[in-house]
């Protein structure tokens, strides 16, 4: 039988060592499978198998490596040395693996990927998805839409569980709803609580929602808060005039008006504190809640003594919402001018004596006439 030289792909007699052609050693026996098989020519070989995958889809076969490299090459001077025992063909082939169709987002499974889920810790470890719970701006009074409270067993055990509960700052503000969390949360599970706000009043509100055991136990917390009416009534509410100015005389009144706006979008209870200088008297008209989009109006009246001497006072109105935040301030002033009619008349002299002349008032003209002959 023929041999063809691996290397060139020449013909040559069976009895040849090395090539005629190309001088390339022959080392295979031609008559076994590999000697078959390397003497066709490479690229043949190589056809061959790019066929082969072609047909089977380069993602369902793995081809290892086909044994057509000749081994260790003899020395000119040493002819190869044969044993003429066969050597099979080494391939190894796969079952295709599954392949993820488009849109598809389910993980494909490999042979050494682990769970998709796996415990963080031997025992029970639950965790608070959400890092707060912070609530929309709510009337006071008024309840707002649920929260969701979202907790995840991610330890290798159960979690035994009991009623949570708030504390902090104002837990009375908030409340459970809904409890789907109850008895126990299994190892890698998840529930869900529902949380809602009902503020008292206008302000800032806040507290801390605890996960407990059936003994009372901390598991997990996270902080919640809301808003009573706006988010900052400070920048919702405006208070004018700054400085209220009340100028008038001795024995006089005088009065103004303070006006305050919600312009927030809910209702805020705003309480006011009166500094009245002695002399100033606020009917507290806006000491109460005021409906968002909407003017209260203060009325400030200046009540100064009758007096002789030109005088100043001052004093202030403060108000506040009933969480106790400032709202703001009006100050108060009045310049009152002195009415003369009230200072003494002074003394013009008398007889020698040292007596005055000068009637006392509301005397009668013949008491004053007598009073003037001594």
């Amino acid at each position: 039988m023929p041999r063809y030289c691996t290397r060139c792909g020449a013909q040559n007699r069976a009895d040849v060592r090395y090539c005629q052609h190309c001088g390339a050693p022959m080392v295979a026996q031609p008559g076994t499978v590999l000697g078959q098989v390397r003497a066709l020519p490479q690229t043949f070989v190589l056809g061959v198998v790019i066929g082969v995958m072609a047909l089977l889809g380069a993602s369902g076969i793995e081809v290892m490596r086909l044994v057509a490299a000749p081994g260790p090459q003899p020395s000119p001077t040493a002819p190869a040395q044969t044993t003429g025992t066969p050597v099979a063909l080494a391939t190894t082939i796969r079952a295709p693996s599954a392949q993820p169709t488009p849109g598809d987002n389910t993980p494909v499974a490999t042979a050494d990927s682990g769970p998709t889920d796996t415990p963080d810790a031997d025992g029970p470890h639950v965790v608070i998805i959400e890092d707060s719970i912070q609530f929309d701006d709510t009337t006071p009074g008024s309840t707002s839409a649920a929260k969701t409270v979202t907790l995840s067993n991610e330890g290798g055990a159960a979690q035994p569980l009991g009623t949570p509960t708030f504390d902090g700052t104002n837990p009375d503000a908030f409340a459970v709803s809904t409890n789907d969390c109850f008895d126990s949360l299994d190892s890698l599970g998840q529930c869900t609580l529902e949380v809602t706000f009902t503020p008292p009043a206008a302000g800032a509100f806040s507290a801390t929602l605890e996960i407990v055991d059936p003994q009372g136990n901390s598991v997990t917390s996270v902080d919640v808060s809301g808003n009573g009416g706006s988010s900052n009534s400070a920048a919702d509410i405006s208070i004018s005039p700054g400085t209220l100015e009340l100028d008038t005389t001795a024995g006089s009144s005088a009065s103004g008006s303070i006006e305050i706006d919600n312009n927030g979008t809910a209702a805020i209870g705003v309480s006011e504190s009166v500094d009245d200088g002695g002399v100033f008297t606020v009917d507290g008209s806006c000491n109460t809640t005021i409906d968002a989009d909407s003017t209260c109006y203060e009325s400030v009246e200046i009540n100064p003594p009758d007096q002789c001497d030109s005088a100043s006072y001052s004093g202030s109105v403060s108000f506040s919402d009933d969480a106790g935040n400032d709202l703001g301030s009006t100050a108060l002033s009045s310049s009152v001018t002195g009415d003369s009619s009230q200072c003494p008349t002074p003394d013009t002299g008398g007889d020698k004596a040292g007596g005055s002349t000068r009637a006392r008032p509301g005397a009668t003209p013949s008491q004053t006439a007598a009073l003037r002959k001594r």
